[in-house]
């Protein structure tokens, strides 16, 4: 449910700033794409269709500590470059080619995405050390993350050995993978099934790790 569109009408100035023309996108999921201000380099747009934005809005909007800062949300219209299957009213439609569609922006704060991904590799590279390439540390997120309210089985012992030896050998290391588990167990009381992986986190300008979408 991607909306890689071309922004059709601009009708107020504001909107001006969502459209992705002539912009490089700075990233993308299964139903929104992100494009940076023209103006204000602290700020991004998020785009998709309203029920996609609907789902987790009101999350970010509530819990600005744990998700980037909502500025303020709108609504335009987009035109489909090709064929999208998309939630409509109550179920799923196919959307041709061509048509324009009603979309929503989302104006919010602009995280440093690149921080986070060099400190997940820079995890991986210890994890993958430490366990003899048992674990990297998408491994130790899903065990972590099954740890904190699932039923199935997790490798605690596996999970305590490798803090253990983060702790004496990658100091570094160590406070990265902490502020990671932290915001899981954040991200968690929110939504207990999160996506959580490397291209998903971000830190904001005072030095604060966040997530990038649930």
């Amino acid at each position: 449910m991607k909306f890689e569109d071309i922004l059709k009408e601009v009708n107020h100035v504001d909107l001006d700033e969502a459209t992705p023309v002539e912009k490089d996108e700075l990233g993308s999921g299964a139903d929104h794409h992100v494009y940076p201000s023209k103006h204000n380099p602290k700020v991004v747009y998020k785009l998709g269709s309203e029920h996609a934005i609907d789902f987790w809005f009101d999350m970010f909007k509530s819990n600005p500590k744990v998700f980037p800062v909502v500025y303020k949300r709108g609504k335009t219209k987009m035109r489909l470059k090709k064929d999208k299957v998309v939630f409509k009213d109550t179920g799923f439609v196919r959307l041709k080619a061509g048509s324009i569609e009603p979309v929503d922006y989302v104006e919010m704060e602009k995280l440093d995405a690149k921080r986070a991904e060099t400190e997940w590799g820079l995890l991986n590279e210890a994890i993958i050390d430490i366990t003899e390439g048992q674990w990297d540390f998408q491994d130790y997120v899903i065990h972590f993350a099954l740890f904190e309210g699932s039923k199935l089985k997790p490798d605690v012992a596996l999970m305590v050995h490798v803090i253990d030896e983060l702790k004496s050998g990658y100091p570094s290391e160590h406070g990265m993978i902490l502020r990671f588990l932290d915001l899981i167990m954040e991200i968690k009381k929110i939504n207990k099934h999160p996506d959580l992986h490397m291209y998903n986190f971000g830190y904001d300008t005072k030095g604060a790790l966040k997530c990038l979408d649930i």
